[in-house]
């Protein structure tokens, strides 16, 4: 059966065919794995919340701006972001997690701005135009008894024409979408062309070195409990009176020698072998795939030897990348939320159109490292040398802005110094 079979079916058995073709393309589509485990990786998992959290927060760190050609609509829609923070941080880590993230746009006395799991979305997308998405199937479960015996299935169809809601694949309302496009946001993270799905910090490379790392550790917590207690040496004439006494002990091993024996106290002196040298490995595996710098992820000292500014690198680049993403997505919600305003509040705009603009990452940051740092120039505990290198090792923005610059080289500038 095909997506145009669609059209020869009964109404009410439309959702449970979408799922069906929802099915197949899943199995078609590489791009994205099973929400419902990487959920289970969030919170069970070495690192991936760790991971998941910092890709987030570096994104919203000092939130974003918006600009219009109309001021009214430029102030109204910032002021419905800054109040809907905490849902736009929410779809950041979903992103980050799952690849995905949904935000829904409706109108409920006022803007109502919803984040969507991931695992709850179907989209069908136009078979022409992967990017033209023809309608989206939004499906939630719920208990109606208090028992939880009994479940009803609920799912929302959205379509540029119209707003359906079925309970258990049965039409109970339908209302026309005057919008004339779907109230639904998708933001995707690096995926390739012709793919549906994007892929976030959690891909199945960073999963397979984070469940590695994950046994390893288990393995040695198992070796450690085994070898790291020392083994009791008893010395006796009655041995099979010792053994009894050992039993009586619950102890897990016992050495027993006979009377004017010599015996010195037995313990591992590496319970960990050679587990430690192997951790290490996995954990540059873990920071190289997820783009985390190390010291964010707990090492105190950079044991890699790279500087912090060398490490912030990765990390800037990707959080750059994606705030691309979220400016077109957001840019798109803009329109969204003007149209709604314009049919619920009678509002007339000049223009949809908006810019979406992120602070560069970590500006304030170096402003404030900087102002610190003059304080101690002024009161003379550091020189001006070693305030430059203070700066220069802390963020990589202020070398690469002095990098662009023809009179320096940081190569060069070595050579002088050490001639």
């Amino acid at each position: 059966m095909g997506f145009f079979d669609i059209f020869k079916t009964p109404l009410r058995k439309v959702p449970a065919l979408i799922d069906s073709l929802w099915s197949k393309i899943a199995e078609d589509d590489y791009s994205q794995l099973d929400p419902e485990k990487l959920k289970q990786y969030y919170r069970e998992e070495f690192f991936v919340k760790a991971i998941t959290n910092i890709s987030a927060s570096f994104i919203f760190a000092d939130g974003f701006s918006i600009k219009c050609e109309d001021p009214e609509a430029q102030s109204i829609l910032q002021k419905i972001w800054n109040n809907n923070l905490e849902e736009v941080q929410s779809a950041g880590r979903d992103a980050s997690l799952f690849g995905n993230a949904y935000l829904f746009i409706g109108y409920k006395n006022g803007i109502d701005i919803m984040t969507v799991f991931p695992g709850k979305v179907s989209i069908i997308p136009n078979p022409e135009d992967i990017r033209d998405y023809r309608e989206a199937l939004i499906t939630h479960i719920i208990n109606p008894d208090l028992q939880g015996v009994s479940q009803t299935k609920i799912t929302t169809r959205l379509t540029s024409a119209s707003i359906e809601t079925y309970k258990d694949d049965r039409l109970v309302k339908r209302v026309e979408n005057k919008l004339k496009e779907i109230p639904l946001i998708h933001i995707a993270y690096d995926r390739f062309a012709g793919e549906l799905y994007g892929t976030g910090d959690i891909t199945e490379a960073t999963i397979k070195a984070i469940k590695a790392y994950s046994d390893t550790i288990e393995a040695a917590r198992k070796n450690l409990k085994y070898h790291g207690t020392p083994t009791p040496v008893i010395i006796t004439r009655d041995t099979e009176a010792a053994e009894k006494q050992i039993k009586n002990w619950d102890m897990n091993k016992a050495l027993l020698l006979p009377e004017d024996s010599e015996a010195k106290f037995l313990e591992s002196s590496r319970p960990f072998g050679e587990l430690k040298d192997f951790l290490e490995i996995l954990f540059y595996n873990i920071v190289i795939l997820s783009e985390t710098p190390e010291f964010l992820l707990g090492a105190h000292t950079p044991s890699s030897l790279a500087s912090v500014k060398e490490q912030m690198h990765p990390i800037i680049r990707k959080t750059k990348r994606r705030q691309l993403i979220w400016k077109q997505a957001l840019q798109d919600a803009n329109r969204i939320i003007l149209k709604l305003l314009e049919l619920h509040e009678g509002y007339k705009f000049n223009t949809y159109e908006t810019e979406v603009e992120f602070p560069e990452p970590y500006k304030k940051d170096l402003k404030d490292v900087v102002d610190s740092i003059s304080k101690l120039v002024a009161a003379g505990i550091i020189n001006e040398q070693q305030a430059k290198a203070i700066i220069e090792d802390y963020l990589p923005q202020l070398v690469e802005s002095e990098a662009e610059d023809t009179d320096y080289n940081p190569e060069n500038n070595w050579q002088e110094e050490n001639a």
